[in-house]
Parts: C-alpha cells; sequence; structure tokens
C-alpha cells in the first residue's frame, strides 16, 4: 500500500497537461491520491491559461486537472518562507517567491516536492526534491 504523500511543483502540473512520460508513470507509482498540490500552483497555472491564445480551453483544462488533487493552504508556509528566505538572502542565493512558497509549503508539511526545478529548490534547506522529468 503506498502511504508516502508529495507536493506537486507547478512544472509538474505542467508537465501532466502536456502527457509526459516519465511524470506519468511517477504518478502512477506515487498514487495521484498521495498528490497534493500548493495554493500556489493554482495561481500560476490559472493565471498561465488566462494569459494563453485559447484560455477558456486551457482554463477549463487546467480546473479539471485542479480538481484531482488536495489543494494546501498557502498559510502553511509563511513562518518557514520568512525563515528560509532570509537565510537565502543572508547567502546571496535568492530563488523567485513562488518557486520558495512551493519547496516551503512542502518542508512544512514534512514530505519530499516533485519538481523539475531542482537548481532552485535543492537551496531551501531541509527540502528532499524528486525530480520526476526524464529528458
Amino acid at each position: 500500500m503506498k502511504t508516502n504523500r508529495i507536493l506537486l511543483d507547478t512544472n509538474i502540473l505542467v508537465h501532466i497537461l502536456h502527457r509526459n512520460e516519465s511524470v506519468r508513470q511517477a504518478l502512477e507509482r506515487t498514487g495521484w491520491e498521495h498528490c497534493c498540490i500548493s495554493e500556489i500552483s493554482v495561481v500560476e497555472l490559472l493565471y498561465g491559461a488566462q494569459c494563453s491564445a485559447h484560455s477558456q480551453e486551457n482554463s477549463r483544462l487546467v480546473q479539471g486537472l485542479l480538481d484531482s488533487f488536495e489543494v494546501v493552504p498557502f498559510n502553511v508556509c509563511i513562518s518557514e518562507f520568512c525563515s528560509q528566505k532570509a537565510r537565502l538572502r543572508r547567502l546571496g542565493q535568492i530563488i523567485e517567491d513562488n518557486d520558495l512558497y512551493i519547496g516551503c509549503t512542502a518542508l512544512a508539511l514534512g514530505i519530499p516536492v516533485a519538481s523539475e526545478n531542482v537548481r532552485h529548490l535543492s537551496r531551501i534547506e531541509g527540502l528532499h526534491v524528486e525530480n520526476w522529468v526524464k529528458r
């Protein structure tokens, strides 16, 4: 029985929409029911759909995908975000706020994050990052 939870980064959700085979296989191994997403990913995907050439169609596709996952509220990561951002600033290794919000959400929940963005997310102290994308 699969019991491990994992937070999916926005880029993994985009790969799901594009039917990436390595991401599909990782989802099958993990089990959709063990995956969750951050409210930040919801914002990023819906905004991206609205900016696309086919906004209505893409918004429907995105909403259908989002409905498949538990959405973790933003507030779970606020304290961790502030600590990590201050630490990264002191080190001169700042990363984009949305990436930091998502990574800190996983860290606050005590679960790994699946992301293709290993380079930036690996700067978050204590975070376990799994790259599900094979190129």
